[in-house]
């Protein structure tokens, strides 16, 4: 449970104003919205809560310690970087960019 408030605070800058998640650059000229990429974002983030007890435990087996503190450090590393690559994987296979 601990593990969840850290990643909610986390990720609640993240999600709040505009332009670009996780350090995009803007395209000149063409009309951006942030709002696929804040989808998979949540849609992720979502899904790391529903497995969130598996997950645990498999970084408890992993590294020997139980600590809910090393693991919301590792889902905040990695929900960003499996968002990014799904996110990417999606708008090629759409042709958006």
């Amino acid at each position: 449970m601990r593990a969840f408030l850290i990643m909610v605070v986390a990720f609640k800058d993240i999600m709040q104003g505009d332009g670009t998640l996780l350090g995009r650059r803007f395209s000149e000229g063409k009309r951006y919205s942030s709002w696929p990429e804040r989808v998979v974002i949540l849609t992720v983030f979502c899904s790391t809560l529903l497995f969130l007890e598996e997950i645990d435990s498999a970084i408890v087996s992993t590294v020997g310690i139980d600590s809910d503190f090393l693991t919301a450090i590792f889902l905040i590393i990695l929900i960003p970087i499996v968002s990014d690559l799904i996110f990417r994987t999606i708008s090629q296979l759409l042709g958006i960019r």
